[in-house]
Formats: structure tokens, sequence, C-alpha cells
């Protein structure tokens, strides 16, 4: 693992951050350092989904269809039950990616019938928000995300100013590999940001900035509870399992019985994060790294900042 970045907020604040090791090859990690923030990026699709709704500009249970359509399920009876809110909830009946069903995106069920993780729903609803408002979905983010919450050193799309800055990747075969950069945002993954900017747009979740209260309220709740189906006899133990848990607008929601948790994980080949923070802005982070094996350190450093064991134990930290 080349290098780490690691940003710590306690009591709603940022507190400090920590860089070190190498974002390529004999070119040392700085606070300017981008990372890849591969799932982590998911998140950030329903928080500007949420700032939209806000301004009353979309509603969460529009049809998606109504402005986007895919080829692949262009003749499909389910498609009109394609929603912002069951993308980012992980229930639109998508494998994770179209590769995993032969190339092509189809219905594995019916959309908001169960849960099922997937990239290419999340990915739905940034090029239905670019065809509803006829503009790119980085120029999106910017204006109702970035720039409101103080962020400079964002994008999901290659920039001119990326230039000496992107971590390059220690791949599986633990040679260096050059940063897959893209020109059209990919929503799902592929943000490229420093772990305090992204700490910062966690505090501006955390202050609720830019979002209603009815909003802010459906970023809390979670979609559908997944302890019964995860937790109990020759499953996850309970003793382990939160009180509730499951999928709200994008964070995944751990609700403990003296604390509630938002949290999400990235894996890439060679790249690996970790976001979390309680929602009373007790403690946060955002951990980056750059390697295969980023998180054998990602894991000591949860379990070095937060104190919760039935979380580590649960998500394998």
């Amino acid at each position: 693992m080349p290098s780490v970045a690691l940003t710590y907020i306690s009591e709603g604040a940022i507190r400090w951050t920590l860089v070190c090791g190498e974002q390529g090859p004999n070119a040392p990690a700085s606070l300017l350092t981008l990372y890849n923030t591969a799932s982590i990026a998911k998140p950030l699709v329903g928080e500007v989904v949420l700032r939209l709704a806000s301004e009353g500009r979309l509603s969460l249970d529009e049809p998606m269809s109504a402005h986007w359509i895919d080829p692949d399920i262009a003749d499909d009876p389910y498609l009109d039950k394609l929603t912002p809110r069951i993308a980012l909830a992980h229930e639109t009946g998508f494998k994770n990616w179209r590769r995993m069903s032969e190339g092509v995106l189809a219905f594995q069920w019916e959309p908001g019938t169960q849960r099922g993780y997937s990239g290419e729903g999340i990915r739905y609803v940034a090029r239905f928000l670019e065809r509803k408002f006829e503009t790119p979905f980085q120029v999106l983010a910017e204006e109702v995300l970035f720039e409101p919450a103080g962020v400079d050193n964002a994008s999901f799309v290659r920039e001119t100013w990326f230039t000496n800055r992107v971590a390059w990747r220690r791949a599986r075969d633990g040679a260096w590999a050059e940063p897959v950069l893209y020109d059209e945002a990919q929503g799902a993954g592929d943000l490229w940001i420093t772990s305090q900017d992204y700490a910062r747009i966690m505090l501006a979740v955390l202050n609720n900035a830019g979002v209603n209260e009815r909003m802010a309220e459906e970023r809390r709740s979670i979609h559908r509870d997944e302890v019964p189906r995860l937790c109990g006899p020759d499953r996850v133990p309970f003793d382990v399992c939160p009180e509730r848990m499951g999928f709200g607008v994008g964070w995944y929601i751990y609700e403990y019985d003296d604390h509630t948790l938002f949290a999400h994980s990235g894996s890439n080949n060679g790249e690996k994060t970790l976001a979390l923070f309680t929602a009373d802005g007790r403690l946060g982070l955002a951990a980056f790294a750059n390697g295969e094996n980023g998180n054998a350190v990602i894991s000591k450093i949860a379990r070095a900042l937060y104190d919760n064991e039935r979380f580590m134990k649960l998500e394998g930290y």
C-alpha cells in the first residue's frame, strides 16, 4: 500500500488530516493528492439528488423514464418503476454491473421489491439527472454540493488541474498502474477528491446544509431494514448486528441503541476507501488508500478511531 490519506472529524469539526507515503512512483503524497473514492462516490449522488429535491427541482419518486431510458430496457414493463429513491436505495433489480448479465442491462426482479447492490443503478440516476436538467452531472454536483460545501478539489471527470496530483494504483500484481480517468461522470465511482474535501462534504451532510427538513428526514430513513434478512441463526449473530440497518438515500445507515452511523466503503483494484460519521457529529473519518492492501490499514484506522466492536465484526474490520 503506497500511501494513505485520513481526515478525522470530532464534535462536528475537522480536527486533523494525515497524508503519508507515495501518490505514484517516486512522488510523495500530500494534502493536494487526489484519490479515487471508488464506491464512496455513490452517496454523493444521493446528496446531489436531495439538494435538487429540496429546491423543488425533482421528486425522489418521479419515474426516471420521463427523461432517461437505457436502450437495453426500452421495452421492459418495469421501466416506469425506476425512481431516484429506488435506485439510491439499491433496489433497481439490476446486477452490480451490466457485464454480470452478459453485457446487457436487465431487471433481475421488479424494482422496489428487494435490495441488490448495483453500481448500474447509481449510474442510471446520474444519466437521468443529466437528461432532466440538460447539464453534465459534474456541473450539477459543483452547483449544489461541492461549491456550497467549500470544496475546490473534487471532480468526476478529467480536469486540467489534475496534473501531478492524481494517486496511481498499486494493483493486485504489485505493480504501479496509471489512474483511469473519464470524460463523462460515472456517478457510481471515479470521483477524484482529497480526503479533507470529502470530509468537508460529510460536515455539510451533518449540518443538513442545502437540504430542507423533509429531505434531511429522508436521508435519515432506512428504506428497507436488512436485519431480518442478514441476522439470526446460521447468519450474522444478533449481538453483532445493529438494531436496524439498511440503505437510505445513498448512505448505508446503522441504527444502534445509543447512536446512528452513516457509512460507505469503496474498493477498486488498487484503490480502497472508507467514509463514516455518527449522526450527532461526535466522530467521522474519510480514509483513502492507493494500494490493493489498503483495507489492512483502513481497518486499523477504523478500529483506532471508532470504538464500536459490533460494527467492526459486522464489516470485517
